[in-house]
Formats: C-alpha cells, sequence, structure tokens
C-alpha cells in the first residue's frame, strides 16, 4: 500500500488505488484499504512483548514538529515520508480486551504501522488476560521505527482503567487513542501534527467514515462542529469529539485528574472535564479514521447506560456546563430513549443524536492543499 495514499473522498484516479463495488448503501473506498482490513500483521524475530513496563524498545527517536517538515512547512513540493519518515513526538494508547477479533485487532495495528508519520510509541493495554489469538497478533507485530510498549492488567478493569494505565505508560506529551477494531487512515497523525505545535490546542479531534462488517462497507461520515464555540456548545448535548479519532495533550489530563470511570462515557466525561478547566479544542474536518459500528446500537440500551447517562449530566451541571433545568431535562429524554425497544432506538438515535452523519463531501481541505492558517501545502 502507497504510504502516500489516505482516503478523504477523493476520486481515486487521484488515490492511485482501485475501489470497490459495496453493498448496503455505502460508499466505495480505496481496495487498498480492504487489504488492510483482513492482512496479517508482519512478523518478526524480536523477543516477545510481555509484562508491563518496556518489554520490547524499538530504535525510535521523536523529532519536534519543526524538525518533522511536515506536509504544511514543506517548500520542495515533496511529500513528507518521500525521504524518511518522520516521527511524531506521540504515543498511541490501544486498550485490547478478550472479545476482540484477532483480524481486527491486527489491522488496527496495521493501520499503526503504515501511518505516513508514524507515532514515536505505541502502547497496548491488554485489560486482562488474551486470547492465544490475540497473543499472537501482538507476538506478530513489528511497528519499527516506532517503539512497542505492552502493559499487561491482571483483570479486565474496564475502558477507564485500561486508558489510564496506558496515559501513566507514555512518555509523550501528545496522547493518540485508538481503538483495537477500528482503523486509522494513513496521513491521521500528519494532518494532526501542525495543531499539536500550538499551545491553542489540548484536544484535537476529527471526522470519520462510519463502517459496518467490512471496510468497503462506509455508511457515511461523522462530523462534529469545528470551532471552540460550538464544541463548548455542543458538550451540553453529547460528546462534542468523535473519540475514536482523539488526541489529547498529556499535561491536560492530568490536570484534571485524569480518566474516570462513567460507563460507556468516560471520554464525554474527560472531554467535559477538560472543555470547563479550559482546554482549548479543535475539530478536523478531514476523515481520520474508520469507525466500525457493529453492535453500537445495543451497547448503548439499558439500565446501566441509563445510570451512566444520569452520572454524566449530573457532572456536566457541576461544572456549570448545563443549567439544573438543563440537566434535569437530558436526563428525561435521555434516559427514556435508552429504555426503548431496539429498534425504535436505533431510529431515534439515527436521526436526533447522531445528526452529523452525512454523505462524503467531493473535496476536503487537504485535497485542495491548504494549510490550517489557509496557506497552500505545496
Amino acid at each position: 500500500m502507497e504510504l502516500d495514499a489516505i482516503e478523504s473522498g477523493r476520486p481515486p484516479s487521484v488515490i492511485g488505488t482501485s475501489t470497490v463495488p459495496i453493498t448496503g448503501g455505502g460508499r466505495p473506498v480505496p481496495g487498498s484499504w480492504l487489504a488492510l482490513a483482513t492482512a496479517p500483521a508482519p512478523r518478526h524475530t524480536g523477543g516477545h512483548a510481555t509484562g508491563s513496563g518496556r518489554p520490547r524498545t524499538r530504535n525510535a527517536g521523536s523529532c519536534t514538529i519543526a524538525d518533522c517538515s511536515c506536509a504544511w512547512n514543506r517548500t520542495d513540493g515533496r511529500r513528507p515520508g518521500s525521504t524518511r519518515r518522520c516521527v511524531l513526538p506521540i504515543s498511541v494508547v490501544l486498550p485490547v480486551y478478550h472479545r476482540i477479533d484477532p483480524e481486527q485487532f491486527g489491522a488496527a495495528l496495521e493501520s499503526l504501522r503504515t501511518q505516513t508519520q508514524p507515532a514515536t510509541e505505541i502502547v497496548i493495554v491488554a485489560d486482562g488476560p488474551l486470547t492465544p489469538g490475540l497473543d499472537a497478533v501482538i507476538e506478530a507485530f513489528d511497528p519499527s521505527p516506532t517503539r512497542l510498549d505492552v502493559v499487561r492488567l491482571a483483570e479486565n478493569g474496564g475502558t477507564a482503567v485500561a486508558m489510564q494505565a496506558g496515559v501513566d505508560a507514555v512518555t509523550q506529551p501528545w496522547i493518540a487513542r485508538q481503538d483495537a477494531d477500528d482503523l486509522s487512515l494513513p496521513r491521521r497523525f500528519e494532518i494532526c501534527a501542525p495543531y499539536t505545535a500550538s499551545d491553542r490546542y489540548d484536544l484535537i479531534g476529527g471526522a470519520m467514515y462510519e463502517f459496518e462488517g467490512t471496510p468497503d462497507n462506509v455508511l457515511g461520515i461523522r462530523r462534529m462542529p469545528e470551532d471552540l464555540d460550538a464544541i463548548r456548545r455542543a458538550v451540553r448535548s453529547n460528546n462534542p469529539i468523535n473519540n475514536p479519532t482523539i488526541m489529547l495533550r498529556r499535561s491536560a489530563i492530568d490536570a484534571v485528574g485524569g480518566i474516570r470511570e462513567v460507563y460507556l462515557m468516560e471520554d464525554y466525561d474527560l472531554v467535559a472535564r477538560m472543555l470547563a478547566a479550559g482546554s482549548g479544542a479543535i475539530n478536523l474536518q478531514e476523515p481520520l479514521v474508520l469507525f466500525r459500528t457493529d453492535g453500537m446500537f445495543t451497547r448503548r440500551r439499558g439500565a446501566r447506560v441509563a445510570q451512566a447517562e444520569r452520572q454524566m449530566q449530573s457532572t456536566l451541571h457541576e461544572l456549570g456546563l448545563v443549567s439544573r433545568p438543563r440537566m434535569l431535562l437530558n436526563i428525561a429524554v435521555r434516559t427514556a430513549a435508552r429504555r426503548l425497544p431496539s429498534g425504535v432506538f436505533e431510529w431515534l438515535y439515527k436521526r436526533v443524536f447522531r445528526r452529523g452523519v452525512t454523505a462524503p463531501p467531493a473535496a476536503t481541505t487537504q485535497e485542495r492543499g491548504e494549510t490550517p492558517d489557509g496557506g497552500a501545502t505545496r
């Protein structure tokens, strides 16, 4: 697969890869991404990554953003990675547990290995004992020049525990979230790099393609409010950042007390606390991730989710983000929706809570060659 390829709505002739007919009303994506989703992780002859701490280290040294000569700063007409793949000061935290499909996990790791500008390190957090298949994927994975760290928790503690363990293990100033069954698009970190160089931002999100079953069945693209004012307004109703795309400043996470347990809403809780504390945020409108929607609506129903909803709304009120009447209204509407029959809930959720999902546009900022401040990339 070409390192310079990116799926961002660009015509296939520009990407240089084949497209694959799809079903279910989806949208074609490059054929190379279908291969990525099913390809086994590359094998190596190095040692086994076990235990906690730093069981296996690759010879990578992170660069500053200025050193990287990102696309925004190039004057020679070449894409970053044309002469070398710059390692960015980013740590990827990837929690995995025993129910994850090994093939999907391997594809997620491969999508990190093939970044045009890779992260300095990948921290895999094994949330409890894993299956032999998942352990085999970790053993086979060689992300060079990125370092690999595997943190193994004795028992399954859930998303908040696993993510905090990953945050505690990282060495870089920026943390990128990666789900174990999603795919990062090849230029995810390259696109975000210029924004990490700015003191204005502690939270960086992006758009994402949503797919069901296999990556060729793309259902739509989900974009979130772009600027900080719009993000602060949106947080009163929903998480204003697509969590699978999120990148966070490590010091800003620590400043609000780290990651807390709020069932299925740990990300929303963290983003709300960071925004209330004054963190800057931006949502890039380029797609950064292919997000798997399988089983999403089933997970978002039930009494436990309704209880978490009440907890989350109380937090928003305590942070001063919503008034008491707004809190009570949100609780009434959202907890009632969580208890609806699955078919009714899915219909309502798609039309009310996920109105940002649309068909991909014909062009994006990256396609037009624009920088974050409106200049030209080449």
